[in-house]
């Protein structure tokens, strides 16, 4: 069964209790309203949703046939999704409204809510005075006007404190909720950064405890470090295995990558063609005859080097954008396995 409406609805946001307690209080004192017969207004003492009844039921029938909705509109009103609805449906009905600007909420804030419609500034007296005339002429009432003077400026001295001490809704201005937009993306990507890179360890240590030997344990470690450590990496291996090796063998393992033969020495590169002929004496290179000298890849030297240049030479030829930009932008040189530049740069 429905509830009928009682003739004056008081719209408020909960935040605003204090506001709205002394309103009724107005209407019961200076105006001789029987509150708890006429007033509907959630939460305040006496004039509560009965027990069992669905608060949002409650309300759509309350506010079905008052013949006047009292509007209080502060921030927190404005803020509330819940108030805007009573108001749109208070407008929708086409009710008597008397809404109340509670500072700092001005005129212009109606603009967004109810266009062209007189509203009422409730620390004002000549507007309470207005609001006086309009609750005599509906509800036909005929209070004693010195009684309504009186205690009317006593209710908005005391209107006049709460709305000091009353606490503004807690709204985001667009600029910070940008900027705190911007951070909870930036959180976002560390935290799937960092899933990425937990699932990228969980799968290190499955392959680590998988691993046969050392050497598997280190190339396995070696593919879980960022592409630059990674590139550093290598060439420190490179260098590590050309080091013992005489340069001109460094020099024959550069042209032996660029599918060419170490020529002899020409006239005046006598110290040229003395290391080639020591190092052919070691077993670390091979004579091509008049074409030149090739690397011995049997001996243990070499095939380790070798080894360690097909990885950097590998890695380099699947290189990353990123790296490839950071390699140019440092060195102002192509990244490239095979130039002169990279040798002698890097590993030479």
């Amino acid at each position: 069964m429905r509830s009928a409406s009682k003739p004056i609805f008081i719209s408020r946001a909960a935040a605003d209790k204090d506001i709205a307690d002394t309103v009724v209080d107005l209407l019961n004192t200076a105006m001789q309203i029987n509150v708890q017969e006429a007033v509907f207004c959630t939460s305040l003492e006496g004039l509560k949703i009965p027990p069992g009844k669905d608060f949002k039921d409650f309300i759509k029938e309350q506010i079905q046939e008052p013949q006047i909705v009292v509007l209080l509109i502060s921030q927190n009103y404005l803020a509330s999704q819940f108030c805007l609805a009573e108001l749109g449906a208070s407008w929708a009905m086409s009710h008597r409204i008397i809404p109340f600007l509670i500072p700092p909420v001005t005129f212009d804030d109606m603009k967004a809510v109810l266009t062209g419609v007189h509203a009422l500034r409730i620390e004002d007296t000549g507007d309470w005075n207005e609001a006086f005339g309009v609750f005599r002429e509906v509800l036909r009432i005929d209070p004693n006007v010195n009684r309504w003077e009186r205690k009317r400026d006593e209710h908005l001295q005391t209107l006049a404190a709460k709305i000091k001490n009353q606490k503004p809704p807690p709204i985001v201005s667009m600029a910070k909720f940008e900027a705190l937009q911007k951070k909870a993306n930036a959180a976002n990507a560390e935290i799937r950064e960092l899933e990425k890179r937990n699932s990228e360890l969980l799968g290190l240590n499955e392959r680590l405890k998988k691993a046969k030997d050392a050497k598997e344990v280190a190339r396995v470690e070696l593919d879980s470090l960022p592409t630059a450590k990674k590139f550093e990496r290598l060439i420190g291996e490179a260098k590590k295995q050309l080091a013992p090796l005489p340069n001109i063998v460094g020099e024959a393992l550069y042209y032996d990558f660029r599918h060419q033969a170490l020529k002899w020495g020409g006239f005046g590169e006598d110290d040229k063609n003395a290391d080639i002929e020591r190092a052919l004496e070691n077993g670390l290179l091979e004579s091509l005859g008049e074409e030149g000298v090739k690397i011995n890849t049997a001996h243990p030297k070499i095939s380790r080097a070798i080894e360690a240049l097909n990885r950097l030479d590998s890695f380099v030829d699947r290189e990353s954008e990123e790296l490839v930009q950071a390699y140019e932008e440092e060195h102002d040189e192509e990244l490239s396995f095979t130039s002169r530049y990279f040798w002698e740069t890097h590993l030479l």
